[in-house]
């Protein structure tokens, strides 16, 4: 993967400003030059992680909005770049999110790669793909980038071929089912439901045999995104943990 090191250039003038995207500050004032020809330039800075936050949502700071986030000092550190869950489960999403910010941010001196996660300087110069990015797992959760998400499955053997015994509770029987689905359906809804005809429409199928990413007893959570889905996987709602326990 390249390197991102572009930034986000603010150029202030008399009576406006304009964003420019260049690695340097002097390729940016060539660029606001030729927009701007003869025009007074009054200040230049590269916007920050928090200038980017805030330009989402002026109360991003607040608990509801850092579910997946939280601030450590200077630094924003990304919670779903984590993959290893606190239970020591392989998160397949949080794994494939990680080596890919690793990948495009990596070595840039605003990015803190520690801990198993990835951190943000929140002063520092921000990424020029850190917007999108930001804004696209607040939005709509992981995978940020499918084709390092399809590899992460590969290698954990989360494959077409591969079966995982699943309970889901049949609107038809009124009771569990227990029965085999590809690994790779489990957290896609809409396959799930083609499926099992009996799912119903705001239920997740119960992962009976553990995969990376779920524990046995686990809800898939296919019928949550975004911040739903932080919450659900935080909270484990709609788990079976008593019903359908580890194999140990």
């Amino acid at each position: 993967m390249t390197i991102d090191r572009d930034a986000i250039w603010r150029i202030t003038y008399t009576d406006h400003y304009d964003e420019f995207v260049a690695a340097t500050e002097e390729a940016a004032l060539a660029a606001a030059h030729a927009t701007y020809p003869g025009q007074q330039v009054s200040s230049t800075r590269p916007l920050t992680v928090d200038d980017l936050l805030q330009g989402h949502d002026e109360n991003w700071r607040d608990t509801d909005f850092l579910f997946d986030f939280s601030i450590d000092g200077d630094w924003l550190a990304l919670h779903f770049t984590a993959a290893i869950t606190p239970e020591g489960v392989i998160d397949p999403v949080a794994l494939a999110d990680y080596r890919y910010l690793r990948g495009i941010w990596g070595d840039l001196p605003s990015i803190r790669v520690d801990g198993g996660r990835i951190s943000m300087l929140l002063n520092g110069p921000a990424p020029a793909s850190a917007f999108k990015v930001l804004c696209d797992y607040i939005c709509d959760g992981g995978p940020l980038h499918r084709p390092t998400y399809e590899a992460v499955l590969a290698e954990l053997g989360i494959t077409d071929s591969r079966s995982v015994r699943v309970a889901y509770h049949s609107d038809r029987l009124g009771s569990w089912r227990v029965t085999d689905c590809p690994a790779t359906l489990l957290d896609y809804h809409a396959g799930l439901r083609r499926l099992f005809t009996d799912l119903g429409e705001e239920q997740d199928v119960i992962v009976v045999e553990a995969v990376p990413g779920y524990p046995a007893g686990c809800s898939t959570w296919s019928q949550w995104c975004g911040e739903a889905l932080d919450i659900a996987r935080a909270e484990h709602l709609g788990c079976e943990h008593q019903l359908f326990r580890p194999a140990y």
